[in-house]
């Protein structure tokens, strides 16, 4: 173990115990946490300009959103946003 520059066991502490105290100076070196590596999903907003399509989006949306809201009452903020990202992917896929 190369980290470890001095170190040093103390036998003579009194803890009523059979261990042995030790004392040591280590050098670590910390990472940085990884990135993720997925790309945030790209919705194709043009396609909105078009009315017919944009009817039909707010009546799919409307209807989800009423149903996840009824069964967010009884859940963690976390699940919750889970099922909101999972419903509005799902219907943007559409």
């Amino acid at each position: 173990m190369n980290n470890t520059k001095n170190s040093r066991v103390y036998n003579s502490a009194d803890v009523g115990s059979d261990h042995s105290l030790l004392m040591a100076n280590i050098n670590m070196k910390m990472r940085k946490p990884r990135k993720s590596k997925t790309t945030p999903r790209r919705y194709d907003v043009e396609k909105l300009t078009d009315q017919e399509i944009r009817n039909e989006f707010v009546v799919k949306i409307g209807g989800a959103f009423e149903a996840l809201i009824d069964r967010m009452e009884n859940q963690t903020v976390q699940k919750a946003y889970e099922e909101y990202v999972n419903t509005t992917n799902k219907i943007t896929e559409d």
